[in-house]
């Protein structure tokens, strides 16, 4: 796999040979796959997350001699999305705890629901669940997945897209995200917060930082300042897709000074909040 540019062709060829996330489909046969989708389709027996992925991905990639159906793909995601997601809010118990676990466990459907519309040009909606599923930290995503998904969102480049009108923290020179000020600069994180922030009514940030890459848009555009703050403040340029697939190019003003005795307490972007499966919840305290 060396030197292959990766593409929606080189990628569906991968997955006719190796099909899955990682490990979890090798040795997989026909035969088992054929046992499977009767229990699924036929007996409407109850199946695994992981069963489940083995019923979609031949109907994307036509594995097992099945026919490629993205539109029966993309229903069946769906109503697994939708049956589980109904199943757990209903609980009495739902809390948040609860809430981080579903995100957990739809983790791989958001993955698939990525790979469906990557194969049906909507690279939008592809670049939304793409990132959903990976900010879990739950999946085990091989090298030429994790490169295809890189493929993805570098298509969003190629769109026409529009700069948000955002107000309030983060998205006005006078009122950054960040740090509340002081003496000392921490250059690094702003790639840290800003990956990690979700939108309160479900928007993405599409940004990533991963162990060896950054996946998506997230870049340093320059440094400026403001009357009212005292540091110099850095302009970042990210996208963000909210949960009806519109997607805008935002910039973003940061504060990267801090006091060497504070709790390194941030700021948040108007509208967004941590999320806990991140990390920068952990190394940094959110304040209103």
């Amino acid at each position: 796999m060396f030197g292959i540019k990766m593409n929606k062709e080189e990628f569906a060829n991968m997955q006719r040979m190796f099909p899955g996330f990682s490990t979890e489909m090798f040795g997989f046969s026909k035969e088992e796959y054929e046992e499977l989708k009767l229990r699924g389709d036929v007996r409407r027996e109850p199946i695994t997350k992981d069963e489940v992925c083995k019923l979609t991905f031949p109907l994307i990639f036509g594995n097992f001699g099945c026919k490629i159906d993205l539109d029966k793909a993309e229903r069946e995601v769906w109503e697994w999305i939708n049956g589980v997601t109904d199943y757990v809010k209903n609980d009495p118990k739902y809390d948040i705890i609860a809430e981080l676990n579903l995100k957990k466990y739809l983790a791989k459907a958001h993955i698939l629901l990525g790979t469906i519309y990557a194969y049906k040009d909507e690279y939008v909606k592809s670049a939304y669940h793409f990132m959903t599923g990976i900010k879990t930290h739950s999946v085990n995503l091989n090298m030429p997945y994790s490169d295809f998904i890189k493929y993805v969102l570098d298509q969003l480049d190629n769109l026409q897209i529009e700069d948000a009108k955002l107000s309030g923290c983060g998205f006005e020179l006078d009122k950054p995200m960040g740090f509340m000020g002081g003496d000392f600069l921490d250059a690094r994180s702003a790639m840290e917060i800003i990956p990690d922030m979700e939108g309160k009514n479900g928007e993405v940030i599409v940004a990533f930082r991963g162990r060896t890459k950054m996946f998506g848009l997230l870049n340093r555009i320059g440094s400026t300042s403001s009357e009212k703050v005292s540091n110099i403040l850095d302009m970042y340029q990210t996208y963000i897709i909210d949960k009806d697939y519109n997607i805008k190019r935002a910039t973003i003003y940061f504060n990267g000074y801090f006091n060497r005795n504070s709790e390194r307490e941030v700021r948040l972007a108007n509208g967004f909040k941590f999320n806990h499966l991140g990390r920068a919840w952990v190394l940094y305290k959110e304040v209103e």
